[in-house]
Formats: C-alpha cells, structure tokens, sequence
C-alpha cells in the first residue's frame, strides 16, 4: 500500500512538473515570437528613417533633366550615358533604387514588417516606382537584367491594396479623447 502511495505521489509530480514546463515552454515561444515582431518593426522603422538622410544627398534636378530626356530618348537617339550629368543622374537613381530594392527584399524576405514600412513610407514607396519605372525598364532592356524585381513586386501589390485604416490607437491617446472630448 505505502509502495502504491509512493508511485501514485511520484506519478502526480511528474505530470505537475510536465504541464509547468509545457507552460513555460509556450510562454518562452510565444515571447521569442513577440521579439521576432518588435525586432522587424523596428528594423523597419529605422530603415525607412535613413531615406531622409539618403535624399539630402541627391541631385533632383539632375535626376529630373535625365528623366526629361529618357523620355524623351529613341533607338535612333539613345539618352547619352557619358555625360558628367547623366553620370551623376544615373549614380543618384542606382542609389535611390539600391535603398528600395533592399527594403523590398527585406520586406519579401520578413526581415522587415510591412504593416511598419506601409505607414510610414507606402505613398513614397509607390511614387517613387512610378517614377522610375522608365529608368528600371531602360535599364532592364540595356542590360537583360531582372533589377529592382522585390521592387517592382512590392510597389505593383501596394498600389493596388490600401493602407489599413483606422489605424491603431495606444490606449493613452483614447483616454486624451476621451477627456478632450
């Protein structure tokens, strides 16, 4: 009888012991999971500040000049790469593509949240693809290479899905609603 005790006292604190280390195993991966999250928000976040930074150094109106005049470009007029200012248009343009094709593929890739970059830079993120559509398609064709493919992913699939609106709201900016109202 006292043997039958002993086993059944066993048998109960290992299952006890079981279910607190299922707990904490589910706690520990959702944590880890929640991690995972803050860390691509604010990968995310970070990255779509630095385009501040990256556009203080850019020459619009000699991207703009170039634009006009790939544009304006024919097989039998090609635009001339060799100049000082399209020299300078097409580094400012391969830098400005360069910052959104890796967003892109960080995004692609998960490594960036896309809820994160959407709110903060989806009307840039798509403007900015239309506006050099005809330089990515220019070069595409010099080159018979697939460049800015995250890119063009991305900015088709934004343009045509909105933003989700309203957005979310932390609880202190409700209560000051609330009181304010």
């Amino acid at each position: 009888m006292d043997r039958l005790i002993l086993d059944l006292v066993g048998t109960v604190v290992t299952v006890i012991a079981l279910l607190f280390t299922g707990i904490q195993v589910f706690l520990l991966v959702s944590e880890i999971k929640q991690n995972k999250k803050w860390n691509a928000q604010n990968a995310a976040f970070n990255y779509c500040m630095s385009y501040s930074e990256l556009e203080a150094n850019i020459d619009e109106k000699c991207i703009n000049s170039f634009l006009e005049k790939l544009a304006k470009a024919t097989p039998d007029m090609p635009v001339d790469l060799k100049s000082k200012q399209s020299k300078k248009a097409v580094k400012d343009i391969t830098i400005i593509l360069q910052y959104f094709e890796r967003l892109s593929v960080g995004l692609v890739c998960g490594y960036f949240d896309e809820e994160v970059v959407r709110r903060v830079m989806n009307r840039t993120f798509v403007e900015t693809y239309k506006r050099y559509k005809p330089y990515i398609e220019y070069r595409r064709e010099i080159t018979s290479s697939r460049i800015c493919s995250h890119f063009d992913r991305v900015a088709n699939t934004w343009e045509n899905i909105p933003v989700a609106y309203p957005y979310r709201t932390v609880p202190s900016a409700k209560k000051h609603r609330q009181v304010n109202s």
